[in-house]
């Protein structure tokens, strides 16, 4: 009898024991899955987190480089400023000077001059500026042997007029009030007239 008590005895111990122990494993296990999940969910918000931080400088640089070529852009566009010049013209009926206003980039200069005049048909396209001189108030241009050809072809009136019409508009626009037409290094000759003498300007 002793001995089935003691034996009833160490079988529910043992039975108790495997209990404990089954238990203590599940709470081990139940707390690692808990422990993986908020390691596995902390992983993604610092991902999540990562990858915002990686899409918001993306939007900055944008935004900068635009900003800065909008300002490349203005910066360029202050640097180009317009004034205006005066250009004399021959009007053959009734035969007289006229001078008109025009748009000119500043500063204005002796080559922005010469296409101006060709532009508005005073001087024609094969006419070139060779050098020009200002000394004072006294200009010096010299202009291509194609230039001196175009005005002797001329009459005489037609070739004085606009003579005078690009002295005038070299003149007034450059601060002179008396201007030498050369061609390759001569005085200008059309059909009746040798400008040894500068042309002067009121």
């Amino acid at each position: 009898m002793k001995k089935r008590t003691i034996t009833g005895m160490l079988v529910l111990m043992l039975a108790l024991s495997f209990g404990g122990c089954s238990g203590s494993g599940n709470r081990e296990s139940a707390s690692g899955t808990s422990a993986e999940t908020k390691t596995e969910t902390t992983a993604g918000e610092t991902t999540e987190t990562a990858q915002d931080t990686i899409r918001e400088p993306d939007t900055t640089d944008t935004a900068a480089e635009a900003e800065e070529q909008t300002t490349e852009a203005a910066s360029d566009s202050g640097q180009i400023s317009f004034t205006s010049a005066v250009i004399f013209y021959p009007e053959f009926q009734p035969n007289e000077i006229k001078e008109k206003s025009v748009r000119m980039e500043a500063p204005i200069d002796e080559d922005k001059i010469m296409a101006a005049l060709q532009d508005e048909g005073v001087l024609d396209d094969a006419c070139e500026l060779l050098s020009y001189e200002k000394d004072g108030d006294t200009i010096k241009a010299d202009f291509n042997s194609e230039c001196g050809i175009v005005l002797m072809r001329m009459s005489p009136e037609e070739a004085d007029m606009r003579a005078e019409a690009v002295a005038r508009t070299f003149c007034r626009n450059l601060g002179a009030k008396q201007f030498y037409f050369y061609t390759n290094g001569h005085p200008l000759e059309t059909g009746d007239k040798t400008y040894d003498e500068p042309i002067g300007v009121d």
